[in-house]
Parts: structure tokens; sequence; C-alpha cells
């Protein structure tokens, strides 16, 4: 037995079949469209119309900046495409020296890094050497003599990159902090039977424990700008009532 179908039936089956067709055909249009868009735009990304050209680096000083873009391919010719500004950053800041630094890709050929550096501030004494130090306490060598402020205080060593925690370094540190450029270069301090005291260009000043550092800055200028004799010897325990002996006649 035959059956017949119906001739409508029939070429609704066939429009839909060619619908589909028809549709399946642009998803692999569209597919193709996608794939070689991605490819040319991976090819003009890696192409050297997008290769590095200029590497523009400022604030550079005493750190090892330039040295730690090379090693790390931020160089002429690198596609700008590969680099990663937050991991350079990342890896620039491993630096003692460097506390802040900024990396920018800048279309089409160039990268831009801005460095902040960490300033060489007092000289501690560890164990049978010197450390210089920045303002936050971060150890930026370990080796020379001091050539400014220093801290005659012997503290266990440290490595380059790490902060001192000695609350007697961290007071000394809040003391220079308080004093101009001038009289800071002045200063060693030293411990003495368990105080801190501090020679500022030949004058004693007693200082105590290390706390109110700030405060005993603040009280040792005021002191200096009366204007005191030489060989005097300023009590600074008590910052709030500091007291000047002054020299036998």
């Amino acid at each position: 037995m035959t059956t017949r179908v119906d001739p409508r039936l029939a070429e609704r089956r066939r429009t839909v079949a060619e619908g589909n067709a028809r549709k399946r055909l642009r998803r692999i249009l569209w597919a193709l469209l996608v794939v070689s868009l991605v490819a040319a735009v991976g090819w003009v990304a890696q192409s050297p119309w997008f290769s590095i050209a200029h590497v523009a680096v400022s604030g550079v000083g005493g750190s090892d900046a330039h040295r730690i873009l090379e090693t790390n391919g931020i160089v002429e010719g690198t596609p700008l495409i590969s680099v990663a500004p937050r991991r350079v950053e990342a890896l620039l800041q491993e630096d003692p020296w460097i506390a802040d630094a900024t990396v920018r890709r800048v279309i089409p050929d160039a990268i831009e890094v801005v460095v902040k550096e960490r300033i060489p501030f007092a000289w501690v004494q560890m164990g049978k050497g010197w450390a210089v130090i920045a303002e936050d306490l971060t150890v930026l060598r370990n080796d020379g003599q001091p050539t400014g402020p220093s801290l005659v205080i012997e503290v266990s060593a440290h490595g380059r990159g790490d902060r001192v925690k000695d609350p007697r370094v961290i007071g000394g540190v809040t003391f220079l902090a308080g004093l101009p450029i001038d009289t800071r270069n002045q200063v060693s301090l030293a411990e003495q039977d368990g105080e801190l005291w501090a020679d500022v260009g030949g004058l004693a000043v007693r200082l105590g424990l290390p706390t109110e550092m700030k405060e005993k800055a603040a009280a040792l200028l005021a002191i200096l700008g009366e204007g005191i004799p030489s060989g005097s010897v300023v009590n600074l325990v008590a910052p709030t009532r500091p007291a000047v002996v002054e020299p036998s006649p």
C-alpha cells in the first residue's frame, strides 16, 4: 500500500530543511569569521607594528630597575601585548630600593615605567659591620661606613629588604625624622646603660628610653634655637620638661 504525502506537507518539510541548512551554514561562516579575526588580531599584536620600540624609565637612582626589566624581557622587540604591567610592577618592587613602581603600556609601541625609590636615611651597626636603612626601616645594603646619621646600636644581622623591628632603632629613626637634614646629618645615636644618647654636632643629648621621640626632637630644636653654651648636656628624658646642664666655669 502506497502512502501519498500531501504536497503541502512535503513543501513545508523541504522549506524547514533548507532553513536549517542555511542556519548551519551561517553558523559555520560566523565561526570561520571569528577565528579569522582572532588570528588576524593575534598576528597584528605579535607583529613588529605592536612590538616595544621604546622603554621609558624615570625615577631610577640606586635601584636595579633597568636590569630587572631587561632580565624579564621588557626590551625592544618584545610584543607589547605580552607585557603584564601588574606583574612587572611586582617584580620591580622585589628590589629593596624600590618603594613603588607603575608600569603602563603605551599603544602602539612603548612601555612607560615610573619608579619611586627609597632613600638612604641612616646607618645602623649590625654585627661587625653597618647597614644602610631607609626611613621605613628597610635594609637597603649591608656595607660601607657611615656618611650620615648613625645609630651605634648593635642589632642582629638583617638581609637586604628586611625591616628592622628593634624598638631602639625605631625610636632613633623617629627622632632623626623630626630633625631638619642639616641637623640630622650631625647626629650619632648610641646606647649607654640602657638609655639612648645622641651626639649632635658635639652636643651631648640624653634621650632616655625610645619613647616620645618625635616630641624629643621638637624639644631639642627649640633648645638649639635659643642657643646654649658649648659642652652643655641636654636632658630630654621628659620632653615637656627639658633641662640643660651647662659646663662648669
